[in-house]
């Protein structure tokens, strides 16, 4: 163990400016505090009245292996793996444009940092894509035409901010990085810091609103690492055991930032409230009531406390709906997933076991497993051909009008992409 260098990063006391506003009055809850009693099946008509089904084009040269992460933006297709790179479609055809950029340790190479696939930030106002240099805290920029625009590199040490653990999520929006180091370890004294992606200077700190425990590398017994396709980039979780028969559970894909309509909101793992980030201040906007489920964060590393608490796995939001997955005994052989929709207008949330994923009763082809949100609030999801191919022999006469082209799917064709919209 004490030659994991990465946790044997110095925990450095930084100065931070920070300002929590509590804000006037009760906050709007999402109230997933029984899991009984609520809805048996939520679909996607619960979030959307549209859903197109979209195969991407199948060549020799363009093949995309099953745990890959897509993403939606105005008339493309994002497809990332950790293999086949960072690939663009075109959102109405599925046909194959390009591949940007690709793995490796030489100049212009991304970096995967074993995470399963490819760590990406997509600048959406400046239409830029920001990929892990392999050197350490640099970025590389390209457009989407696949042109090279050179290297972001911060003017400070990040490490002075990551702490022992260096994991973070990072969302960048106008040239502005925003970045949160989500693991549950000591906090350090900064838990949310933004920075100019061309000048490297930085902005704003923000402190951590948990209060951590001494971390040592000493008390890990065993480092496992695993991949978890409910994930929505379907990256990997790192799994410590820690002395004492306590663990914990690390994803660093898992989005704890997110943006809707040019704001940042925040979810920390254990904490139930969720904020708009403003620069130095966090704003509280709502807060999760999980009843007896709530898990302390005091308690996060309690192995024995796992099989009766709920864990936020992420949330995603549009101008409707909030979409919560979580987890029930994270720390358990096979934890209990479920789907929360949270309606931001009625205030009315409703929970559902997810087994298989929100049930297509529009179509009524193929449950979707959603990952992503686009900024249009239209919801992403990816399908293996082979269950296409399947459920439309399933089917047959039975297959909807609109989804014909489907039959034209072999068992080992590329994906199928999953959008689910309200209609224009």
């Amino acid at each position: 163990m004490k030659h994991l260098t990465f946790i044997l990063l110095t925990t450095l006391l930084l100065p931070s400016c920070q300002d929590v506003k509590q804000g006037k009055g009760t906050l709007p809850v999402i109230n997933i505090s029984s899991l009984t009693d609520q809805a048996a099946t939520l679909s996607i008509s619960n979030v959307a009245d549209a859903v197109e089904y979209i195969p991407l084009e199948t060549n020799d040269s363009v093949l995309i292996n099953k745990n890959s992460n897509v993403f939606l933006f105005d008339d493309l297709l994002f497809v990332t793996s950790a293999k086949q790179g960072f690939m663009v479609f075109d959102r109405n055809t599925g046909k194959y444009i390009r591949t940007i950029a690709r793995a490796g340790q030489g100049p212009g190479e991304y970096n995967t940092r074993g995470a399963g696939n490819i760590p990406y930030s997509f600048d959406e106002a400046t239409k830029t894509i920001y990929f892990k240099a392999p050197q350490a805290g640099a970025m590389l920029r390209y457009d989407l035409a696949g042109n090279f625009l050179g290297k972001a590199v911060p003017s400070f040490d990040k490490k002075q901010y990551l702490g022992q653990i260096p994991f973070s999520y990072q969302i960048i929006h106008n040239g502005i990085v925003t970045e949160h180091k989500n693991t549950p370890f000591d906090p350090n004294n900064v838990s949310v810091f933004s920075y100019d992606a061309k000048t490297g200077n930085l902005k704003d700190t923000i402190a951590p609103l948990g209060k951590g425990i001494p971390f040592s590398n000493d008390d890990i017994q065993s480092i496992s690492v695993n991949g978890d396709a409910y994930t929505t980039d379907c990256g990997a979780t790192m799994k410590f055991m820690l002395k004492d028969d306590k663990q914990v559970h690390l994803m660093p894909n898992i989005p704890s930032l997110w943006r809707w309509n040019d704001e940042v909101r925040l979810k920390e793992a254990f904490v139930d409230t969720i904020y708009t980030v403003k620069g130095s201040t966090l704003i509280p906007l709502l807060t999760l009531n999980l009843g007896e489920s709530h898990w302390p964060y005091e308690q996060r590393f309690d192995s024995k406390v796992s099989e009766s608490k709920l864990f936020v796995d992420y949330m995603l939001e549009n101008g409707e709906v909030i979409y919560i997955h979580l987890r029930k005994g994270l720390y358990e052989e096979k934890p209990v997933e479920y789907i929360a929709l949270y309606n931001k207008k009625s205030g009315e949330t409703r929970v559902m076991e997810d087994k298989e994923g929100l049930k297509d009763d529009i179509t009524n082809f193929m449950p979707m497993r959603i990952r992503k949100v686009s900024s249009t609030g239209a919801f992403v999801s990816l399908v293996e051909a082979v269950d296409v191919f399947e459920r439309v022999e399933e089917l047959g006469d039975d297959l909807h009008s609109s989804l014909q082209h489907l039959k034209e799917v072999g068992e080992e064709d590329n994906p199928v992409i999953m959008i689910a919209k309200r209609k224009d």
